[in-house]
């Protein structure tokens, strides 16, 4: 079924509002939600809601699963599971099909 999107980001103006909409979330979860716990057990990794590696890095990847898909006949289907196997397939290995069609790039990735 093949139930997820892809986006690839290497637009700088795309990569800054997802760092300042990350960095808002984060504020909330780190000054309002955690509990004192959490924050303990986030403490020996020096993590806070300060997240400049966002835009600094070249790619960011965004992976949104699908929870329902559509038949060729136009019924929608409920995805039960997602995963993602990555890997080489072993020598002579037969890898199925579903439907006798596999998705183009273009119908799985967005790239901006």
């Amino acid at each position: 079924m093949q139930p997820w999107q892809f986006v690839v980001v290497t637009d700088g103006a795309v990569k800054r509002r997802i760092r300042e909409a990350a960095e808002e979330e984060e504020r909330a979860f780190y000054h309002e939600r955690a509990s004192d716990e959490w924050l303990a057990a986030l403490a020996p990794l020096g993590t806070d809601e300060h997240k400049p590696f966002l835009e600094a890095a070249p790619y960011l990847l965004a992976i949104f699963a699908q929870s329902y898909g559509a038949l060729p006949d136009g019924r929608k289907v409920k995805n039960d599971y997602l995963l993602l196997v990555v890997g080489y397939p072993a020598a002579g290995a037969v890898v199925p099909v579903a439907g006798g069609r596999k998705k183009p790039l273009s119908e799985i990735a967005t790239f901006m």
